[in-house]
């Protein structure tokens, strides 16, 4: 799926660049940098209302840490994924 190669790119390439992996910070940071590129190549502006306007316009985005959406406040909606490390290997907690 193409989320999971976009994913891949954004780790080779970090860790290319910075000779470490990625943490979530890092993923969450690249999220955030892309849709204010995206609202800022659409409305070709770069005041901060009209871009903020745009990104609650679009409201819906699919990008390297899959699809999550804004609600009308800003505040993000997307799945949450519990997990926990047993004998090593991660288990998705229901």
């Amino acid at each position: 799926d193409a989320r999971i190669q976009d994913y891949g790119r954004f780790v080779a390439k970090y860790v290319d660049t910075y000779g470490i992996h990625p943490t979530f910070a890092s993923v969450l940071a690249y999220e955030a940098v892309m849709i204010v590129a995206d609202a800022v190549t659409t409305t070709l502006s770069s005041d901060p209302l009209i871009v903020k306007k745009e990104i609650l316009r679009k409201s819906s985005y699919t990008l390297t840490n899959g699809t999550f959406t804004f609600d009308s406040f800003g505040d993000v909606i997307r799945p949450i994924y519990k997990l926990r490390v047993t004998d090593g290997k991660f288990e998705t907690i229901p």
